[in-house]
């Protein structure tokens, strides 16, 4: 991987992180209001991810994407 798309990469990581520190806040808010309304304790909170794209890691083509399914 060249300079560039290693930099992109980087940069691409970095933003995520960054968009996560927001979800962490919201859950955060979220679980407090459920406590709060004496309801958090019958409740299921539930998190699910398509694991974004890949990024070059494993050198395949930038249009191949992870998911997953819950049922």
């Amino acid at each position: 991987m060249g300079n560039a798309s290693m930099k992109w990469v980087d940069d691409t990581f970095r933003n995520r992180w960054r968009t996560l520190l927001s979800v962490d806040d919201m859950v955060d808010n979220m679980i407090t209001l459920l406590d709060k309304l004496n309801i958090l304790n019958n409740t299921y909170v539930l998190f699910a991810a398509d694991n974004g794209f890949h990024l070059g890691m494993f050198i395949t083509d930038s249009l191949s994407h992870s998911g997953c399914l819950i049922l």
